[in-house]
């Protein structure tokens, strides 16, 4: 008996590994949405907390502070047809359809005691709930075009801002 058991185990350690051939298996015969792969600079919603709250306790050696600064852009999907109020559907059908987007810009900036402000880090919440970093220009990242030039005008008022 403690034979058979023995070489059971060994038969399904070795042949099986583990499930490792049967998870190789799926991953390679499954869909693409069946998986969810992160992007390259994703960070966690508990961790961008963190940074935000570090960086608002953050003084430098000459008075400088950190500021952040959150910005929600929203876009909103038109219907082209028009309702003149004799259709059927319920609220709560219309409110279903009715598609819209949320991206959140977060943004910290280094605030010196002359009022000149710098950017630290920026962040972007995408519509999908990842958060991911943006280094250097936010035109780069992968937006809807609306977003993109929303974002980046408002990136542009804050630099006017520190100039001035």
């Amino acid at each position: 008996m403690l034979l058979a058991a023995t070489v059971l185990y060994v038969y399904f350690l070795k042949l099986h590994n583990n499930g490792r051939l049967l998870d190789t298996y799926h991953r390679l015969h499954g869909e693409d949405d069946d998986y969810v792969i992160p992007f390259d600079l994703e960070i966690s919603a508990k961790e961008l907390a963190h940074i935000c709250r570090k960086s608002e306790n953050w003084r430098g050696n000459e008075g400088e502070t950190r500021k952040t600064v959150v910005n929600d852009f929203i876009w909103e999907e038109e219907d082209d047809d028009e309702d003149d109020g004799r259709s059927r559907k319920s609220f709560d059908e219309k409110f279903v359809e009715f598609k819209r987007e949320v991206t959140v810009h977060v943004a910290i900036f280094t605030v010196h005691l002359d009022g000149l402000r710098e950017i630290y880090r920026q962040f972007l919440r995408l519509p999908s709930g990842a958060i991911i970093e943006v280094f250097g220009d936010i035109s780069n990242a992968k937006l809807l075009p609306d977003v993109k030039v929303a974002v980046m005008r408002k990136q542009n008022n804050y630099e006017e801002a520190a100039v001035r």
